[in-house]
């Protein structure tokens, strides 16, 4: 039986077995994403690919690979599965016993192929390259604004209430110039984010791609937009129940420990360079400023104010312009002096390895290191990016550390 996206405890049984064995298919979809074609058991063992999976803002998903194509079917005419505007779905399995657990990758775009006798080359890139320019779409043939006023024939000026998700929405639905929308397949958007409306202007330059309106947004609210291993748009705060450290409280999607992590192929990096107080302020509020110093004074943080004396975020005071909603000023601006504080303590320490593949995992995951010669025994770390191979070699894991940031949020 096939399984997709499941976690089982026979399938976490199998991958601390020394053999696994991996499967690996695409499925071929039509521009609205059903599904029309399937590829199997045609990928290079010599070429093979890799999938890239970057955490951040816009594209995060990349693919390279190698198929045999024997018959030309899926390069002799200009009509074929890897061509304009193509898109794909690539799963990776896992067999256990008689099943198949299968995991999504992700939705791609077809953005090259190389042809060298019966071999393909296709470079693929996640459904975000519509609006980056990757792509050469979503572009910008006149300056483009949206305005949070407007101004009537009498000189009256009144708020133009843009809701967040109606623009996402629109902008999605946008036509590509053939009758098509750039993205027909509904987003995801935090229910945060029903209620609230676009606070400040927004200007596309002529030239510009449409994704910037996606990113100004995702600045404006603490977010982050991007595409999942299902190929559906995201647009997710990045507190949670307003608590920038939450990835402490997620539980370990994986644990590495000693016995399956090998010293050779495990690399850790120190940055000298983090700070440990910012202080952001909001711009001029009703005539009054509003802000918030988060300090780090964990005595077990590399960076602790009491260990190395102060280290100031560069500049001295962060300004942010607050959002129309129910959380205070002062509590937006806590909320974001202690994201900065705590993203420069996570990448004060980085950690990188290999391991046999694992198909579940994805960025923002936590996972669990116990490794004695680098002094890890559960610590949490987050997951920054991922290299997985389509074929027989061990995947790249990039972590940063989670554990130094004080369990009780002691920011003050």
């Amino acid at each position: 039986m096939d399984y997709y996206n499941k976690v089982s405890d026979g399938y976490l049984t199998t991958l601390k077995q020394n053999h696994r064995t991996v499967h690996f298919k695409m499925e071929i979809l039509d521009y609205y994403e059903n599904p029309i074609g399937e590829i199997t058991n045609i990928i290079s063992k010599d070429d093979a690919g890799t999938i890239q999976v970057t955490r951040g803002q816009g594209c995060r998903r990349s693919c390279s690979f190698t198929i045999i194509d024997k018959n030309h079917q899926y390069s002799k005419n200009n009509d074929n599965y890897f061509w304009y505007n193509r898109k794909f779905k690539i799963y990776i399995g896992i067999k256990v016993d008689e099943d198949i657990y299968w995991f999504s990758q992700g939705v791609f775009v077809a953005k090259s192929t190389n042809i060298q006798g019966c071999k393909i080359t296709i470079e693929g890139i996640d459904k975000f390259g519509f609006f980056n320019g990757e792509l050469k779409t979503g572009m910008a043939m006149l300056e483009t604004q949206i305005f949070t006023t407007v101004e009537d024939n009498n000189g009256t000026i009144s708020k133009n209430k843009v809701k967040i998700r109606e623009l996402i929405e629109n902008t999605l639905s946008l036509d590509m110039g053939n009758g098509m929308p750039l993205d027909p397949i509904e987003p995801i958007i935090d229910s945060k984010f029903d209620d609230l409306f676009v606070y400040a202007d927004i200007t596309i330059s002529q030239g510009g791609y449409i994704g910037e309106i996606f990113e100004k947004l995702a600045a404006m609210f603490n977010a982050f937009v991007y595409y999942d291993v299902n190929g559906r748009f995201r647009m997710e705060r990045i507190f949670n129940s307003n608590v920038a450290s939450y990835y402490q409280y997620l539980a370990p999607i994986y644990y590495f420990n000693d016995a399956n992590l090998s010293y050779n192929q495990t690399s850790l990096a120190r940055d000298f360079t983090g700070y440990n107080i910012i202080t952001v302020a909001t711009d001029n509020t009703d005539n009054k400023i509003y802000s918030y110093t988060a300090k780090n004074n964990n005595p077990q943080s590399d960076v602790c104010i009491d260990s190395i004396g102060k280290r100031v975020y560069e500049g001295g005071v962060v300004y942010i312009t607050i959002t129309e909603d129910d959380t205070s000023p002062e509590e937006q601006c806590r909320q974001y002096a202690e994201y900065l504080l705590y993203q420069s303590v996570c990448t004060n320490l980085n950690v990188s390895f290999s391991y046999p593949l694992l198909p579940h995992l994805d960025v923002d995951n936590n996972i669990s290191i116990t490794n004695e010669k680098y002094g890890f025994y559960n610590q949490l770390f987050l997951i920054e990016s991922l290299t997985m191979p389509i074929g027989i070699s061990d995947m790249t894991i990039n972590v940063v550390n989670l554990q130094q940031l004080p369990s009780t949020l002691d920011l003050d």
